[in-house]
């Protein structure tokens, strides 16, 4: 989580300086590195509330700046889906303001949905960053973050206090967690 915290920073300068090879190797070695050191610290016993806090800031700083990639990089095809981006930006921005407002800071749900589709999303970016084509699987990428943001901001505004590793509304709902 580190690391994908500390990555933020050269690939944005790499975003500036238009270097979209550079760009898509250091993305793709973040977005590897964000599967391997959940499941590593589960493994190994070594998860911590102050990992989880690291992780949600390390997912909130990669997303933006592969975002800020994608349309840099693949502008011709993010083009014709730039209300959808725009959107999806600005419902991303509501999430992270409620969790602020609610919670007073960044609070990794991680529910299944948005597990889902941070897996879609990383390949669909990158996809996008080498061929430069939006296809029928960014679409799907695009739309399961939809769903998941919703779902999340539904929970965030009924959550009675801050949780990590929610499976969803469903399961907090049947655990009598929300209000």
């Amino acid at each position: 989580s580190l690391y994908r915290l500390l990555a933020a920073v050269p690939l944005g300068a790499l975003v500036l300086a238009c270097l979209r090879g550079p760009f898509a190797l250091l993305l793709l070695i973040s977005l590897l590195s964000d599967a391997l050191d959940g499941l590593l610290a589960r493994l190994l016993h070594q998860q911590s509330a102050f990992g989880a806090r690291l992780d949600n800031w390390a997912d909130t700083a990669t997303f933006w700046v592969a975002l800020a990639g994608v349309i840099r990089f693949a502008a011709p095809a993010v083009r014709s889906h730039a209300a959808w981006l725009g959107l999806y930006a600005l419902l991303m921005a509501v999430h992270s303001a409620v969790m602020v407002r609610r919670f007073g800071g960044i609070v990794g749900l991680h529910t299944w949905s948005f597990k889902l589709a941070a897996w879609l999303q990383g390949p669909a970016a990158l996809v996008l960053l080498w061929s430069g084509v939006w296809s029928w699987f960014t679409s799907l990428a695009l739309g399961c973050g939809f769903l998941a943001l919703l779902e999340e901001l539904v929970i965030l505004m009924l959550l009675r206090e801050p949780r990590t590793d929610v499976r969803g509304l469903w399961w907090l709902w049947r655990q009598g967690a929300l209000r």
